[in-house]
């Protein structure tokens, strides 16, 4: 049996599952971790993304220490507390980019979703914002798929842009590399360690390398979700 390998947008995986692996990945345990990890990292990515207007909007990412994301009423509980912080209207000024405005878009979707579940037992609620999520990425896969394919390569869909986008890719290139292969050692050493941890760990260490060039743990967070 196949089973996508994670809520991410991109070109989507698959892995070969049994039947047990699946029923566990589509668990409220599993599934109430997934979202939570999720949902933070894009959090994380929408402040990077926010116009420096926005000055206003901070969101907290640190998880409580009690927080057991693999435990069902916990994690409702942290998607519920990450959520709150969201505005329910976005501001008319300035105006926000595609790029911007799309990830704006999708965590007031993320909201809405988490707010709809109020009310229900907290493992029927993380079911349904699961499957909501999923919904929305077959949706989205369904219609943009020749954006997608283009995204993919590499190309700029929006026809411009690419010498600033090319430079910051060169610049930030070798820091991303140096962080995935500490992550890795974090991660071969501690397989259970949360992407999270691992990404302070691995800011922590550049930040003490590179003193010149200090990093968030999120940005590294952001980065590692998707490459780890």
């Amino acid at each position: 049996m196949k089973e996508k390998s994670g809520l991410f947008w991109g070109a989507g995986t698959t892995t070969s599952m049994t039947e047990q692996e699946v029923a566990g990945w589509r668990s409220p345990e599993q599934t109430g971790e997934r979202l939570v990890e999720t949902i933070t990292a894009w959090l994380a990515h929408a402040l990077e993304q926010l116009p420096a207007e926005w000055q206003w909007f901070r969101i907290d990412l640190e998880r409580p220490d009690w927080i057991d994301p693999r435990t069902p009423e916990h994690a409702l509980h942290e998607l519920q507390r990450l959520m709150v912080q969201l505005p329910h209207a976005i501001p008319d000024s300035p105006p926000l980019e595609r790029e911007q405005r799309r990830a704006v878009e999708v965590l007031m979707a993320a909201r809405d979703t988490v707010e709809a579940v109020q009310g229900l037992a907290p493992a029927r609620a993380l079911v349904l914002i699961d499957n909501a999520i999923n919904l929305g990425i077959a949706a989205a896969r369904a219609h943009v798929q020749p954006w997608e394919a283009a995204a993919l390569t590499g190309k700029d869909v929006r026809g411009g842009g690419d010498k600033g986008r090319d430079e910051r890719d060169r610049t930030t290139a070798p820091m991303h590399q140096q962080w995935l292969e500490t992550a890795k050692s974090y991660r071969a050493r501690f397989p259970s360690m949360r992407v999270t941890d691992i990404a302070k760990k691995v800011v922590k260490e550049w930040n003490e390398q590179n003193p010149n060039q200090q990093r968030e743990w999120r940005t590294a967070c952001n980065y590692l979700y998707k490459h780890l």
